[in-house]
């Protein structure tokens, strides 16, 4: 299958971000647009989803996250809260439902990561998919490398049927890679929020990751991003359910 792939190099609020990955989607629910990666960045935010919006103190919250440097925007797939800041490389993957059978949410996810785990091979960092306890936004399909999350994953499906043209619909599959820094500021930040809020949830620094930590050496962020981009644009990505 040819994939476009769209290297987003416009620089946006966090918020327009996300709402452009929610256009492609609608746009290939209707047929305009095809398979698509697009690769991006974005700025310094929590990005939560509509069930934290439900919290009680989701308002005051994220006023005063805001204040911290830590705009609060919401994403409409699911998990729950993530951290979003310029050291981390955002991978989506937008496909038509109508030209491609997409039967199960492990296949996505399998297609998604492949890119990834491919990038990382490359500096010698071995990943798989599995929950990590303590970690943020936690699920199966985190991206672990030596126990800690390195990568998280999120999905969201629209309208249409697996494999009908006729009833196209589409889905979009996001991944986060936690590629420079430290783990501290971002998982402080969603602990207040959650603490602000209302919410239970606590979690520890040492159960996230980044390709700097793992490699315990500095790397470059461009570096990265252009080796993935040819990741990408060679197009043989190969998984357990064979070529996307």
């Amino acid at each position: 299958m040819q994939i476009v792939v769209y290297n987003d190099i416009e620089q946006r609020s966090p918020q327009a971000q996300l709402n452009l990955d929610e256009q492609l989607l609608q746009a290939a629910a209707k047929g305009d647009v095809g398979p698509t990666w697009r690769l991006w960045q974005d700025g310094q935010a929590l990005v939560v989803t509509r069930k934290e919006t439900h919290l009680p103190h989701f308002h005051s919250a994220s006023v005063s996250l805001h204040r911290q440097g830590w705009p609060v925007v919401v994403r409409r797939s699911g998990g729950s809260t993530l951290p979003h800041t310029a050291e981390m490389l955002q991978l989506s993957l937008i496909l038509p439902r109508g030209l491609i059978v997409v039967e199960r949410i492990a296949q996505l996810y399998a297609w998604l990561a492949a890119p990834l785990v491919g990038l990382l091979e490359t500096y010698g960092i071995q990943v798989g998919f599995g929950e990590v306890k303590g970690a943020f936004c936690d699920g199966s399909y985190n991206l672990v490398a030596s126990g800690h999350k390195i990568a998280g994953t999120a999905q969201r499906w629209i309208g249409g049927l697996a494999g009908v043209p006729s009833r196209q619909g589409a889905v979009l599959a996001h991944a986060t890679l936690f590629v420079k820094g430290q783990m501290r500021a971002p998982t402080q930040a969603v602990n207040t929020f959650y603490a602000l809020a209302g919410g239970q949830p606590h979690y520890e620094e040492r159960a996230v990751t980044t390709m700097e930590t793992m490699l315990q050496k500095e790397v470059q962020m461009e570096e990265v991003r252009q080796k993935l981009l040819s990741i990408l644009e060679r197009g043989d990505l190969v998984d357990a359910y064979g070529n996307l």
